[in-house]
């Protein structure tokens, strides 16, 4: 029987309320420490020439959860400035590859196999790509499970004239795997490159969206031979064959059907899947209606059944609203539904200028335990102001919706928004531990500065008060030019736009928050940078509209954020299951594009730019030209991608959690033969990102067969108490023996009131699990071969990142200076 919308609704209403019931209560989320991913300055493992990242995508690793693997829209083979190149820059954007093996804390980088400098070792590929583009762009990153991560992005070569389209477009998927095997070199490999679909001079594809399933009934084979360099014999390559079953993985892109591309091009939404891990693709097909332009999508999948959801932004035309819609699909992506509109709405974009950075209104999507699916997006028109704010809508199944009901109106909250405005723009959402997170850009603190007293209660250790600053500062205060339509800096003299990102734990239904929102961006701060005035006060700004693009004529911040469970999969016994375990401190990790390190022209012109190197330096890309830099231009364009944990308080880990248990042969003294399991240690650690001290309890919550595990190497020990500071971190061995190589131990951490005390009731907790993948290769010799010294994981230059030594701690007001104006004068304090 056909059940009316309505009624549909209602009980939706009440089962997800309902549903919440069964969900932990929640801790409040706390965002960690805002790290810079792009580190170094040796190429090509850094960025020497302080180049621009953004659009940012990470996944992390399903065989041990401290690997994570990153990419973003990548600059950093420009090297030389106008005046040396016949006034055209020199090379042109590829996409950055980055990885963390400490949980976020620290990144090394590189390129992409397959740019076009093949010369560059990094860049080398004889496969799909091979430097057969000149540019590449929209990186989307998403792990599978045992180890699998897949990069998909868009490779392109640029147009000839404004008026024309690239000759050529190819969406692709890079694949690596996760080996897990060491601690001393980077485990993260790369396999190879397929080609998903290719363009022609009469069409451009475009902005790929991409998730991957857990392997399901019927499941066909993964099989690859991963090779590991620096871990054969003599420091060699070594070949590690992988076979296990393959989860689906999907693709969704435009097809734009015209020479040139934009919001009233007519477009074709593709969809396709590969059933091998990213091997082969089917024939795309079609899954938006007729040619009405369609743009970014973002795909999710029930984990229940393996429903695959494609959402995307239908734009205006004649006859046709601007809405958010979505197709569904019951047989695995082979086809898929009519499209149904989730809502008409009044959206927030804005074009390219000289002075405000391009956005559309594109929708993220993502599901729960239950199935249930959540599509957020920016609209305008809900609040008397007119700000955008971020809105969600639910469906118990993927057809029929709930309004779209807006989640965090800051103009309620006085004390996190004094002026009660701001737009909120480009959210991402996702779901895991029985939690919705939503991270989006807000500016409700545009034209705001923050002034810090210590204080034993913050999370950072300062308390803050926000001062009114630029025009806000004016008596009275030009609001009008502040908080406009848009967020364009043409109006204003005194200083720029900036933006900030907040992070939102919803409910299992978006109109029960958990919240409030919380701000992600952190920036450095500290003591008396102008004379006479002896205030702790912030030192850097996200500024958005800085023209650090078109040769120093337009900005750009990308068109999309991320935040993404840590993990999404874990392993099941023998399978695989969403990680979606109601817990009070589920992990996430939040990805965005910032302006904070980049540092103005001295003469005011952005087209000036020289890189931030030595004087005659050799060009990278042009044999026999030296690179110039000149006094006041150098770095300006240091434009990176930054990360944050998102967490209740504690994270835990295992840096090495694989390792093969068993027994050892040999002949003792008396010449007999004996069989005796080995031991082996794992390292746990443990770590407080709060500002108080906790008191948590180890427990090894089972033992292996065959053996045992003990935080004590020659004696039982299966529960241990322990203080950890406030910002720190404690770490404890645990040993195991086990006749079965594959053994899995879980190794709980819980917040307790005092050592010896019980556990808090609904405390903080996270747990480590070691060797949670049987198809886990085994570990390499960790012998003389391989030198731990050279690996880029502990030679990371944290120390000279851009962050701490950038010329702009100093003088935070040029970086805040307008377009038309570049006085960078502060307007004097009420005190």
């Amino acid at each position: 029987m056909k059940m009316c919308v309505r009624t549909l609704c209602s009980i939706l209403v009440l089962v997800l309320i309902g549903a919440l019931w069964l969900s932990p209560t929640a801790t409040a989320q706390v965002a960690g420490t805002n790290v810079n991913m792009v580190s170094g300055t040796t190429w090509p493992t850094g960025d020497p020439f302080l180049q621009r990242q953004n659009e940012p995508s990470m996944a992390v690793s399903t065989r041990n959860p401290m690997h994570i693997l990153a990419g973003a829209n990548d600059y950093r083979t420009v090297d030389l400035e106008l005046a040396l190149s016949g006034g055209a820059e020199t090379g042109d954007s590829w996409l950055g590859l980055f990885k963390s093996f400490d949980g976020g804390l620290t990144w090394q980088s590189t390129l992409l196999p397959g740019c076009v400098q093949q010369t560059v070792p990094q860049c080398k590929d004889n496969g799909a790509l091979g430097g057969k583009y000149q540019a590449a762009s929209d990186p989307v990153v998403r792990a599978g499970t045992n180890g699998m991560f897949y990069y998909a992005g868009l490779a392109f070569d640029r147009a000839t004239s404004p008026t024309t389209a690239s000759s050529m477009s190819s969406i692709f998927v890079a694949r690596y795997n996760d080996l897990n095997n060491n601690e001393n070199t980077d485990p993260i490999t790369y396999i190879d490159t397929h080609i998903v679909a290719t363009g022609n001079s009469s069409q451009f594809l475009d902005k790929p969206a991409m998730a991957v399933d857990i392997p399901r009934a019927g499941a066909s084979t993964c099989s690859f031979t991963a090779n590991e360099p620096g871990t054969g014999p003599g420091g060699g390559t070594l070949a590690v064959p992988q076979s296990f079953a393959a989860g689906n993985v999907y693709i969704a892109y435009t097809d734009f059907l015209a020479a040139t591309k934009g919001n009233s091009t007519p477009t074709h939404m593709m969809f396709t899947r590969s059933t091998n891990c990213g091997v082969t693709w089917s024939t795309p097909v079609q899954i938006n209606t007729g040619t009405t332009t369609s743009q970014g999508s973002a795909i999710a999948v029930n984990p229940l059944n393996g429903n695959v959801y494609v959402a995307w932004r239908q734009f205006s035309s004649t006859g046709v609203p601007d809405a958010i819609m979505v197709a569904q699909s019951t047989n695995a992506g082979k086809s898929f539904s009519a499209p149904v509109r989730i809502s008409t709405f009044q959206p927030f974009d804005q074009g390219t200028s000289p002075t405000s950075f391009r956005t559309n209104a594109y929708p993220s999507i993502t599901t729960d335990f239950f199935g249930f699916v959540y599509v957020a997006f920016s609209a305008r028109g809900l609040t008397a102001s007119g700000d955008a704010r971020v809105v969600a809508a639910g469906s118990i199944d993927g057809t029929h919706w709930t309004p779209a009901i807006m989640v965090d109106n800051p103009s309620q909250n006085t004390q996190s928004n004094p002026s009660g405005r701001g737009h909120q723009i480009m959210p991402a959402i996702t779901f895991a531990n029985g939690r919705l997170t939503l991270l989006y850009y807000d500016l409700r603190l545009d034209h705001y500065a923050g002034f810090y007293t210590p204080s034993a209660t913050s999370p950072t250790g300062y308390g803050e008060t926000l001062e009114a600053e630029g025009e806000l500062a004016l008596t009275p205060a030009e609001t009008g030019l502040v908080f406009t339509n848009y967020i364009d800096d043409a109006g204003l003299t005194l200083r720029r736009h900036t933006i900030d990102l907040r992070v939102l734990e919803l409910g299992i239904f978006p109109t029960v928050t958990l919240g409030p929102s919380v701000s992600v961006s952190q920036y450095a701060y500290g003591c008396c940078v102008n004379p006479g005035m002896p205030d702790i006060e912030q030192f850097k700004f996200n500024v958005p509209n800085l023209p650090l693009f078109g040769e120093g004529t337009e900005p750009f911040l990308g068109d999309y954020i991320e935040v993404v469970p840590s993990p999404l999969f874990v392993p099941n016994g023998s399978s695989w299951a969403y990680n979606f375990t109601p817990s009070v401190n589920p992990l996430f990790h939040a990805t965005w594009t910032d302006n904070r390190d980049v540092v103005p022209p001295a003469d005011g012109n952005w087209a000036n730019y020289t890189p931030a190197v030595p004087l005659n330096t050799p060009s990278i890309f042009q044999p026999g030209k030296t690179v110039s830099c000149k006094t006041g231009q150098e770095g300006m364009r240091n434009q990176n991608i930054y990360t944050a944990q998102i967490t209740g308080g504690l994270i835990v880990g295992a840096p090495g959690n694989a390792k093969p248990l068993g027994t050892t042969t040999f002949t003792n003294s008396s010449g007999v033969t004996e069989t005796v399991p080995f031991q082996r240690a794992f390292a746990v650690e443990a770590q407080n990102v709060a500002n108080q001290q906790i008191f948590v309890r180890f427990t090894i919550a089972n033992q292996p067969t065959g053996g045992a595990a003990s935080f004590l190497q020659f004696s039982q020990l299966t529960t241990l108490d322990l203080t950890i500071p406030a910002f720190s971190s404690v770490s404890r061995s645990v040993f195991v023996t086990s006749s079965n190589p594959h053994a899995t131990v879980t190794v709980n951490v819980a917040q307790i009131s005092a050592i010896g005390g019980s556990v808090v009731a609904n405390g903080l907790s996270a747990s480590a699990v070691l060797n949670p993948d049987a198809t886990n290769p085994t570990i390499t010799d960790p012998g003389a071969t391989v030198s731990g010294v050279s690996n880029p994981d502990v030679t990371n230059a944290e120390v000279t990142n851009p962050d701490i030594t950038n010329p702009d701690v100093t003088n935070p007001d040029v970086n805040l200076s307008n377009v038309h104006s570049y006085r960078g004068m502060r307007v004097a304090r009420r005190h």
